[in-house]
């Protein structure tokens, strides 16, 4: 007779959960705004933040020993496509699908202070195969032993040395985080010295003010999974170098927009860059230049890249970016 309670207790908790399980992709919904899968993956992040001074200048020493040694690839990066390691002005890169027709350079995130990860050779790999283009990343010098200058004037070497020879009849300069920011700023650039740039830019939540002042940060950091601002901001200062957080080339939200390409811009309500590409978006406007932004509700940093992880939000994301390559 005492078992008849525990099993009926078994039986309401199996029910409870199994409802829970059919309610899941509805309160994933309902509560961060975003699909069942994106959650889960939001769940296996985390924020790089240091507490300390010396914890940060302890982490600082490790990229610098990280950083000053050759790149290669990550062991697990699958590439499908044909890949080449190069080199233009000084600096190495890869080429994947190397060719004639439409060139991509492909420029990585990861705070101006992390090396391309798997997740965006993956990104790259299927871009390559999918659009038939030549997807060019260059691996550009980072933190803490390079700034903004040194690191466009390695960039805008390689981009000069690797088009000089090539057949390319369509430019796209492509971003994620920091490398948007990147892209972003290097058209700038070559805008204003009347040099050849982009014919369209593809801009993944990118990181376009480094001081990260603007007062609606917080409001949208609470909810962001993966990044944190105070970080961020030390970051963004080594990286500025004596040319200050405002300037254009360091943040290029504080640039001048007019007679740039065309833009695809993308945003989320989940991270905490938010505020400052709304405001890009919103200068890109007045400054006539043609754009899209599509912007997702509650979905993290980034998260075009995730496409190969069959996300919805990625996916949808994904053929937007290959539509805009053509």
């Amino acid at each position: 007779m005492k078992k008849k309670p525990l099993l009926i207790i078994a039986a309401v908790l199996a029910g409870i959960i199994l409802l829970l399980i059919l309610l899941a992709p509805t309160l994933s919904q309902a509560i961060y705004g975003r699909s069942l899968a994106a959650t889960i993956m939001a769940w296996q992040f985390h924020k790089d933040a240091y507490t300390t001074d010396e914890a940060f200048a302890a982490y600082l020493a490790e990229k610098s020993a990280e950083n000053a040694r050759p790149y290669t690839m990550p062991e697990d990066a699958e590439i499908t496509v044909p890949a080449e390691a190069v080199e233009f002005g000084g600096l190495p890169g890869y080429v994947l699908n190397g060719g004639s027709g439409t060139v991509i350079f492909y420029f990585t995130g990861g705070s101006y202070i992390d090396q391309p990860r798997s997740v965006q050779w993956a990104f790259a790999d299927a871009l390559a195969a999918d659009t038939g283009a030549a997807v060019v990343v260059p691996i550009y010098p980072k933190l803490p032993d390079s700034d903004a200058a040194a690191s466009y004037a390695a960039v805008t070497a390689f981009v000069e040395g690797y088009l000089a020879g090539t057949d390319a009849d369509r430019v796209i300069f492509l971003g994620d985080s920091a490398g948007g920011g990147m892209a972003l700023s290097l058209a700038m650039q070559l805008r204003d010295l009347n040099l050849p740039g982009p014919d369209r830019l593809i801009l993944i939540c990118p990181w376009v003010d480094v001081s990260m002042t603007n007062p609606d940060i917080p409001a949208y950091e609470a909810h962001d999974p993966a990044l944190d601002s105070a970080m961020l901001a030390h970051l963004g200062a080594i990286w500025a170098g004596d040319r200050g957080v405002t300037d254009p080339v360091v943040s290029p939200l504080y640039g001048s927009f007019e007679g740039l390409c065309d833009v695809t811009l993308f945003t989320s309500t989940g991270e905490l860059l938010y505020p400052d590409i709304m405001l890009l978006d919103a200068a890109l406007t007045d400054a006539g230049v043609a754009h899209e932004t599509v912007e997702e509700t509650g979905i993290f940093h980034v998260w075009p890249l995730y496409a190969a992880f069959n996300l919805p939000e990625s996916v949808e994301a994904y053929d937007v970016i290959v539509s805009a390559i053509g």
